[in-house]
């Protein structure tokens, strides 16, 4: 009974410490999920916050930079950016990117490319590709002027979320989880009854389960840190536009009259082309047709009813 007793005892302390290591946590009960972030940490002033997001159409690069600098003050964030590219030379610039991200120490996690040039018409569509880099958090800032070299930037946009509180409340926890199992490994040495075994080896094993939940949510985050996501998409263009907003009324008009007689000449190409292409099927069906119509007329004449005599007298 006093052995029983010692281990109930023993038993009851793992679970208070258990439950002392889920308050320091503040009340976050399921650390593998998606960790809502916070908008104050404990270690730094409100003044030193970066902002959450940040993002333009190809104006100053300053808001980047300001937010990126945050990086290494201690804190936790999960940089994403977005850029969109015009550019007239499409294989060049996609080459010139993909060498880009491999010389700052990145690489490449996906990427997809549509659009033909050389179709059967020999018009085909505009070439498009869309990839997602990750590169490392220090050269995340440089990036987005670094673009500029690889086309026209008509959009980017930049995202930061602040996962410090989360991060070491789970960091926290899970050092509360090592003790608590490596306290559960003392008891199963010392326990002797079958009962007492099985309690602790069930305890065990729920404690190694949120162990490798919590270090798997870590290191996934430790990943997202490190190296910043950014999704780059690239779109071919037969010219690049130039901006009429800012200029006076003639420019603008005389931009627009200008444009207007780019599409007409585009519809216009567009159309020969597509007569030109369907000839081969014009040229048969058309014959086809004027023989039907040449067979229709003349047998109408054959079965036309004689004039009436009396009609005649």
């Amino acid at each position: 009974m006093l052995k029983k007793a010692i281990i109930t005892l023993l038993l009851l302390s793992v679970v208070i410490l258990s439950m002392s290591g889920c308050g320091s946590s503040k009340g976050h009960s399921d650390f593998s999920a998606e960790v809502a972030v916070k908008t104050e940490s404990a270690s730094a002033s409100p003044q030193s916050r970066p902002s959450e997001s940040a993002g333009d159409s190809g104006g100053s690069p300053q808001a980047f930079n300001a937010a990126s600098s945050q990086i290494n003050s201690g804190h936790k964030i999960i940089q994403t950016g977005e850029i969109q590219i015009e550019t007239l030379e499409f294989e060049k610039s996609v080459s010139a990117i993909t060498k880009y991200i491999a010389s700052v120490g990145g690489y490449t996690e996906s990427s997809s490319i549509s659009g033909n040039r050389t179709s059967a018409r020999g018009i085909g569509s505009l070439k498009n590709a869309f990839f997602t880099f990750r590169v490392p958090q220090d050269k995340y800032a440089g990036l987005f002027d670094d673009f500029n070299e690889f086309g026209t930037v008509v959009f980017r946009q930049s995202r930061g979320e602040d996962i410090t509180d989360s991060y070491f409340d789970t960091e926290a926890r899970l050092k509360s989880l090592n003790i608590q199992h490596e306290r559960l490994l003392s008891l199963l040495q010392k326990a002797e009854k079958m009962e007492d075994i099985l309690a602790i080896e069930k305890e065990l094993q729920s404690t190694l389960y949120q162990i490798e939940s919590h270090t798997g949510t870590i290191k996934k985050w430790d990943s997202l840190v490190s190296f910043s996501t950014v999704e780059v998409s690239i779109r071919e263009v037969g010219e690049i536009q130039p901006e009429a907003s800012g200029k006076g009324l003639f420019s603008r008009m005389y931009f627009g009259f200008t444009s207007s007689l780019k599409q007409l000449w585009t519809l216009t190409q567009g159309l020969l082309i597509f007569i030109v292409s369907a000839l081969p099927f014009i040229i048969p069906l058309s014959a086809i047709a004027a023989a039907v119509y040449y067979f229709l007329r003349k047998r109408r004449k054959k079965v036309a009813p004689a004039p009436d005599r009396k009609d005649e007298e």
